[in-house]
């Protein structure tokens, strides 16, 4: 079942901004499912993150997969609701009866899982509970998993918040940096444009009255001039060029008189003085290279004729000054708008001069409102009492930074300030910059955390199961109210004290090999009886290694009482695993016995046998004798091959006169003979039964196999054994080994 896409999109975009898909188990997640498991005695509990074609299990309690297809998954029904999406037996519901996760491995009939969600309300998966028998929730029960939901649902979310706030915060300290610098440069450019300008002022002031007064102080002032002049005659010839033009544009004053304006200039018509007085244009100097110039051009009459006089200024270092100046600008107003900060200018006297969108939406009102408005203005009295000491700090010149509350159209949003301080060119206070961020996430989150925190604290201390944490030293850290309850030791009298302080030495010694395996950063298990004024109970105990900084910093302790489970396991056990006549094990239980039994061979790559047994002539000894008879025998016969047996081996009884030997750990076919050579002098002495004697003989079928056999290949072969051992006239024994041809020794 799938949402449509327009849904779909979105929901795998947050899913896959956790970063949480196909990375290693956590402890902060597992702690959960094993508290989920132990709370409502189930045997599977999952955080459950749903893909676009795939659940995957990011924490799981009693599951072997890693991820199942989403197609036949619960999860993905249950991330489309709000509440708990909860099937009491699967077996019964149209949805899910065809299941293969119903029909098949691992069978499940009961299922409750609550919706996992982003930040920003996606939801992303679930935490779920799974039983193999149908089953009901309380109200309590499903407040209790949605509660638990939260916790982890804070867990999901809790690195998405740090990165935005660390994220947002690089970008205030880079975008404070840039504004320093930018005023730094701004300044620095205004200055010297002014005094570019009012050397441009006085060098203009002396040529005009220089040129008043004579034309020889015309010509000096024209020499001395820091501008190149040119003066073109009514043909655009050339016909002044003062010193400056020469370092100008490179050629002498003697190499350019007469010669066309166009030879000099890259715009070929001469400037007209009619279109105004300042003219930019392109030109060239005398290595070919192109430059930027802009000319003041003045029209004069002289000795008869009509002449243009121009002071050229080389521009191009200024204009490109200029545009990068702009870029900068447009770059910084860009930045300012779009990162997740409010940014404001004020001047002097307090007054807004700008604020950024964001600014302007966080007060919910346009520029023309706020702009020429003070700080004082846009706040309630209460929320300015706040700031008033940090805005006069940085109206005096001192960067100041702080978090504080403010209520906008009655909403109250937290945040973090920085105020910094903007100077004139000589270096006083000339208002300041102000940057806030929202960190109103943020701090719900930690009011957030220290609420999930003491419902934590209450599950913990009512849930029936004994939860501590042991620290390196393996003193108690944590321990809920549960232990006075079973143990009679109260919990605060366990912090700080180590488990043989606490319990003793005897108590340590049952579990200090699962100890050191959860500290060297392995999960582990031990399952010990605990007697306490005179009551028994079977603690089955969890230690899980708390990982930090690549090392294990402590274990967290879960232990479930598992009284009753253990007993009627051991009444079920014995009434659905043993043969009622011999009280062998009968075929369920050798099936069992003799998968585990491959499982650890494989593992520790050794060998193993497996033999069947065949009573000769047995048929005779029941039409002979009675079926009591025959019954009696049966019960010697598993009695004398079973006095044979080491006591890793199993012997069970299959049907009628059929019984099998399961022979772990055995090396060779020697070792093989050995034992049936056992079995065989067991079998020859005559068994006496209501006065008359009976003789006992059997077949024996022996297959021995390397680490990669299976059961049917085992099987099969032991029986082409047995059959090989019939045919060569009974009482006696054939042997395959590997799948070779049956060898009679």
């Amino acid at each position: 079942m799938h949402t449509p896409d327009f849904k779909e999109q979105p929901r795998i975009a947050a899913l896959c901004a956790l970063g949480m898909l196909d990375t290693p188990p956590e402890p902060r997640f597992d702690k959960f499912t094993a508290l989920a498991s132990a709370a409502f005695g189930v045997p599977i509990a999952l955080v459950s993150l749903v893909d676009r074609q795939r659940q995957w299990f990011k924490s799981r309690h009693g599951l072997q997969a890693l991820e199942t297809p989403r197609s036949v998954a619960f999860c993905s029904h249950a991330i489309e609701g709000v509440d708990t999406f909860v099937i009491e037996d699967a077996a019964r519901d149209a949805r899910f009866a065809g299941n293969p996760l119903v029909t098949g491995s691992p069978g499940i009939r009961f299922y409750a899982g609550h919706p996992l969600r982003t930040h920003d309300g996606h939801a992303v998966g679930t935490l779920c509970i799974i039983d193999t028998i149908p089953r009901q929730l309380t109200a309590a029960q499903l407040a209790m998993l949605q509660s638990l939901a939260g916790m982890v649902e804070a867990e999901l979310n809790r690195d998405a918040v740090v990165r935005a706030r660390r994220t947002a915060e690089n970008a205030l300290h880079e975008l404070n940096a840039a504004l320093e610098a930018r005023l730094a440069q701004r300044t620095i450019a205004l200055e010297e444009k002014n005094e570019a300008l009012n050397r441009e002022i006085r060098q203009r002031a002396n040529v005009e009255a220089s040129l008043r007064r004579s034309e020889e102080r015309v010509r000096g002032m024209i020499e001395s001039s820091c501008s190149a002049f040119v003066a073109l005659d009514a043909a655009a010839r050339i016909v002044e060029w003062n010193t400056a033009a020469e370092h100008m544009f490179g050629w002498s004053r003697a190499e350019v008189l007469g010669r066309p304006w166009s030879s000099i200039m890259v715009d070929a018509a001469p400037p007209d003085p009619k279109g105004g007085a300042n003219v930019r244009m392109c030109a060239r100097t005398s290595t070919g290279r192109a430059i930027t110039v802009e000319m003041i051009v003045n029209s004069y009459a002289t000795d008869g004729g009509q002449y243009l006089g121009a002071f050229i200024n080389d521009v191009g270092a200024l204009y490109e000054a200029q545009e990068k100046l702009r870029n900068s600008e447009q770059m910084l107003r860009s930045i300012a708008e779009n990162l997740p900060t409010l940014i404001g200018q004020v001047d002097r006297q307090g007054r807004f001069v700008y604020l950024n969108s964001r600014a302007l939406n966080f007060y919910g009102r346009p520029a023309g409102q706020m702009l020429g408005q003070t700080m004082r203005s846009a706040c309630s009295e209460a929320d300015y009492a706040k700031i008033e000491g940090y805005v006069d700090t940085a109206a005096g010149g001192r960067h100041v930074s702080f978090e504080s509350d403010i209520v906008i159209d009655k909403r109250q949003f937290h945040y973090h300030a920085a105020f910094v301080p903007q100077r004139d060119a000589h270096g006083n206070p000339d208002g300041f910059f102000a940057m806030a961020f929202d960190i109103t996430a943020r701090r719900q989150s930690e009011i957030a955390q220290r609420d999930s925190e003491e419902r934590l604290r209450t599950i913990t201390d009512n849930v029936p199961v004994l939860i501590s944490y042991l620290d390196s030293d393996l003193r108690y850290q944590f321990a809920n109210a549960m232990y006075k309850d079973w143990l009679g030791v109260e919990s605060t009298q366990m912090i700080g004290r180590t488990v043989i302080e606490v319990f003793g030495r005897d108590y340590y010694d049952e579990r200090a090999h699962s100890i050191a395996r959860a500290m060297s950063g392995h999960m582990s298990s031990v399952e010990v009886e605990v007697v306490r004024k005179g009551h028994e109970r079977i603690l089955n105990t969890t230690y899980m290694p708390h990982h930090r900084d690549g090392r294990v910093a402590g274990v967290y302790v879960l232990a479930t009482d598992a009284t009753a489970a253990r007993v009627h396991e051991r009444k079920l056990l014995a009434l659905a695993n043993a043969d009622p006549l011999t009280n062998l094990p009968n075929r369920r239980m050798y099936e069992f016995h003799l998968a585990k039994a491959l499982a650890l061979s494989k593992r520790q790559n050794t060998r193993l046998a497996l033999m069947y047994l065949d009573l000769d002539n047995f048929k005779r000894i029941n039409d002979t004798h009675g079926h009591g008879a025959g019954d009696a025998v049966l019960v010697e016969f598993g009695k004398r091959v079973g006095a044979t047996l080491r006591e890793t081996d199993l012997l069970a009884r299959l049907a009628g006169d059929e019984f099998t030997v399961v022979l772990e750990a055995v090396d060779s076919l020697e070792n093989c003979q050995t034992i049936a050579h056992k079995i065989q002098q067991a079998l020859h002495q005559p068994y006496h039964f209501d006065g008359r004697s009976l003789q006992i003989a059997a077949s024996i079928g022996i297959a021995l196999a390397d680490s990669e056999a299976t059961i049917a290949t085992l099987s099969s072969q032991a029986d082409q054994a047995l059959y090989m051992a019939k045919r060569k006239g009974k009482n006696r024994f054939a042997i395959v080994e590997d799948g070779a041809e049956p060898l009679v020794p």
